[in-house]
């Protein structure tokens, strides 16, 4: 199962959903984010969690770059 933006969990609104779908699910996992802010701390709960290791892989690069743009349908 594939969990997409899962510093969600952090969130006071949406993160008990999060901690249980994590929690309650028994097929591996693939926990995605761009902007967890300590992932060592999470893998650490999520291993305790589900009871079994789990291997992290962190990419510290982008693939691109973010660039800022802005859009008008102004004519000059």
């Amino acid at each position: 199962m594939i969990f997409d933006e899962v510093h969600c969990v952090n969130l006071p609104s949406e993160g008990v959903c999060w901690e249980r779908l994590l929690q309650l699910v028994s097929c591996p996992i693939l926990a995605l984010s761009a902007t967890i802010a300590n992932p060592e701390e999470f893998r650490q709960w999520l291993s305790r969690t589900r009871e079994e290791r789990i291997e992290m892989i962190c990419h510290n690069q982008r693939y691109n770059d973010l660039r800022i743009s802005v859009a008008s349908n102004e004519i000059d």
